[in-house]
């Protein structure tokens, strides 16, 4: 890609330069910082845009959720809400460790004191829920994905299971599901069964051999079933094989967690916003893998810190602005979508609560709200040359064809100057910004000045006045769009 820092009236900007001066640093860290490079910001309005899928963003459950029918209902009404603020068009994704451990039963069950209420994610201790899933569940789920708008990628049993009773519960999600049903899928984390659920031997040929079988069951039962894999943890060599292997397949997935487990002293706010450059490296090999047999590779699972998360972290506005980078750098990077994964108390869960608890948002949320914000039509490459600064930038082109910018300041000692390029930039629109007392806040986080009370959200975007400079304050975020800048 040819970086360009040249500014062209007509289609906009193929550049923007910019620099950045600290201002109100912290006492202890000021004489450190006597001198700084200038930054820049750059698009490359010559290189491909990259097409934002409707359904990008997704939230991610057990499978034990579904022993509670009334959780996901259309009458649970809170839950719809929330859900919808996050797009009208996402996935949500029934799976986890818990989906090789439940038990499908062909029965319609009546209402109990424990109809709506959540289930936890798995926490890693050995202790898998094993739930018994209805039809009842999957008529409850309908409704949900019909209020919400949402499809539904379904996770099966494939660590305890047998081909046949997938089949027969593949042929009942199917049928009632219909077009909301996305993908099926055979087995959670799969490369990770030798340690507890196969033999210590089982490799990438056992799980293929055992997939096919459960494939082979669904397909005589429900021809048009669709299905997905293989759902692994970060064996992608797995992806490579089933890839090349797997007949009958939509959607190609994975898992990412960016630390864990949650007792490790590295699992903490300083690694959560600095990532190295594995995840983009593994990330640009398995759009690749998807693109070379015409498939989308999806995130089916992911989240901060595996195991439920970890307190401090997981739960912290740190996240807030890790999720807000995570989904947005990996819809740069081509992938089709982002599960982020909860429920329960699950410190990591973007909504927690319900049942006979009220639901409440956690900063991750915030993140969330971020990407459907600013994140619709196409994204332009976007480069940020900090100069040492912790911050990203993503930029947008709406259906309208108009700017957008998304820049995301991740360092705790700095406070972000942009000085704008052309006067054509000097006219923001109108602005955006999400806050917080410190990255270590769990709570008082603001999106435009509001915070999400319950099922509502109401921005104050804000309309800036003609000025050379923006600035983006240490562990902040700030969107703008633009007027009169059409690309």
């Amino acid at each position: 890609m040819t970086e360009r820092n040249i500014i062209d009236r007509r289609s906009f900007i193929t550049g923007c330069a910019a620099t950045y001066l600290l201002q109100n640093t912290p006492r202890t860290l000021a004489a450190q910082n006597t001198h700084v490079e200038a930054a820049t910001l750059s698009l490359d309005t010559s290189a491909p845009r990259i097409p934002l899928p409707a359904d990008f963003a997704g939230l991610s459950y057990e499978s034990a959720q579904l022993a509670h029918p009334g959780y996901f209902s259309r009458e649970n009404k809170s839950l719809v809400a929330l859900v919808r603020q996050l797009g009208s068009s996402g996935v949500l994704r029934i799976g986890g460790s818990t989906s090789d451990y439940d038990t499908w039963k062909q029965e319609q069950i009546s209402r109990a004191p424990s109809w709506s209420e959540p289930a936890n994610p798995d926490n890693g201790q050995g202790s898998t829920v094993r739930a018994v899933v209805t039809e009842t569940a999957i008529d409850e789920l309908r409704g949900f994905l019909d209020a919400t708008g949402w499809t539904a990628i379904y996770g099966l049993d494939l660590g305890h299971g047998s081909p046949e009773t997938a089949a027969d519960e593949a042929a009942y999600v199917v049928k009632r599901l219909g077009p909301r049903l996305k993908a099926l899928q055979m087995g959670n984390e799969p490369d990770l069964f030798s340690r507890d659920i196969r033999k210590s031997t089982y490799n990438y040929a056992d799980y293929f051999a055992e997939w096919q079988r459960f494939a082979a069951a669904i397909h005589r039962r429900t021809p048009d079933a669709p299905l997905a894999g293989p759902d692994i943890t970060d064996q992608i060599s797995w992806v490579d094989q089933f890839a090349r292997q797997a007949t009958g397949i939509c959607l190609l997935t994975s898992h990412y967690y960016a630390e864990g487990p949650p007792e490790s002293p590295d699992s903490d706010i300083a690694h959560l916003l600095h990532p190295g450059p594995e995840l983009k490296k593994s990330m640009q090999h398995l759009v690749a893998v998807g693109r070379s047999i015409h498939l989308p590779y999806r995130m089916a699972e992911g989240n901060s810190c595996y195991n439920g998360g970890k307190p401090g972290v997981s739960d912290a506005f740190a996240s807030a602005l890790w999720g807000a980078d995570f989904m947005l750098l990996l819809a740069q990077l081509g992938v089709s979508g982002v599960n982020l994964h909860g429920g329960g108390r699950g410190f990591y869960t973007p909504i927690a609560g319900g049942g006979s608890a009220p639901f409440q948002v956690r900063p991750l949320y915030y993140g969330m709200l971020v990407f459907r914000a600013f994140a619709s039509g196409s994204l332009v490459p976007c480069k940020l040359d900090a100069g040492g600064i912790n911050a990203t930038a993503y930029a947008c082109i709406n259906p309208e064809g108009r700017l957008a910018l998304a820049i995301l300041n991740k360092d705790v000692g700095h406070d972000l100057h942009l000085k704008l390029g052309d006067d054509v930039l000097h006219r923001p629109s109108r602005e955006i910004t999400m806050v917080a007392p410190g990255v270590g806040s769990t709570t008082d986080v603001t999106l435009g000045g509001q915070t999400v009370s319950q099922v509502e959200w109401r921005p104050a975007w804000s309309s800036p006045s003609l000025r050379t400079e923006l600035v983006v304050p240490r562990a902040s975020a700030l969107l703008l769009e633009f007027d009169g800048i059409i690309l």
